[in-house]
Formats: structure tokens, sequence, C-alpha cells
């Protein structure tokens, strides 16, 4: 029996198969990192807002005051840029703003009849968030 040849159309796709397969180890790998970056932000998070709950009365008056202030800048989850969903994430409060206005970007579009948000809720709630981060981001959120 005569063995096969080889096929010289395998030969040209398996360069494409083999980028294909690097580039998606690469973007595990990050998204890897970045849970882990999450999880090392709970940490840092928690310690700063109990060096905070033993501050007076009157520091806690001003970041009542500074939080109802940034509880009006909303930004369009499906329009905003990524500059803007961070802006609006460091204006509210919220640890690692970059990281999650990035997650926010990904998991685009979200839909329109859907104010609870409960697609982004979810996507997020795998990275394990610090309590009440998820609740501040969609608050900072509105839909177009």
């Amino acid at each position: 029996m005569k063995p096969l040849a080889p096929c010289r159309a395998r030969r040209s796709v398996a360069p494409q198969r083999l980028q294909r397969h690097i580039s998606f180890r690469l973007r595990r790998r990050d998204h890897r990192s970045d849970v882990r970056r999450l999880g090392d932000k709970r940490a840092t998070s928690a310690a700063s807002a109990a060096a905070t709950a033993t501050k007076p009365a009157a520091s806690a008056t001003a970041a009542a005051t500074a939080a109802a202030t940034q509880a009006t800048t909303k930004v369009s989850a499906n329009n905003a840029t990524r500059a803007q969903l961070q802006a609006a994430f460091e204006a509210a409060g919220i640890p690692n703003a970059s990281q999650w206005a990035r997650e926010v970007e990904e998991y685009r579009p979200y839909a329109t009849t859907d104010t609870n948000m409960t697609k982004l809720r979810g996507e997020l709630a795998k990275y394990n968030p610090a309590a009440g981060v998820v609740d501040k981001i969609v608050a900072t959120l509105s839909l177009p």
C-alpha cells in the first residue's frame, strides 16, 4: 500500500491554526492574571475601608456628600468609551476602575430592556468582586 502524500493545503492552514491557538492561550493567560489582580485589589480595598471607618464624623459627612454628587454621573453602558467608563468609575470610588471599565466594554452590547443589567452582573460576578462593587458599577451605568 502506498503511503499518503502530505496535503499542501493543510500546510498553509497549520500556521494559521497555530497562530489562533497561541493568541487564544495568551488571551486566556491575560484573563487569569486579570482575575488574580482583581482578587488582590479586594484585600487592599477592605483594608482601606476599615481605615476610613475610624475617621471622625466630619469626614464621614464629607464622604456622603461626595458620594451623592458622584452618583449623578452616569455613562452609557453601550456607547461610552473605555476612558469615559474609567473616569466615571473613579468618580464613583470604584477600586481598580480601569480593569472594570475593560470588563464592561468586553461584554457589550447590553439589552436596553434589561434595566437591572443582569447579563453584566453575571459576567462581573465571575471575578469575585468585593461587596458592593458590582452594585456601584451598575449604578454608574445607564442604558441608552
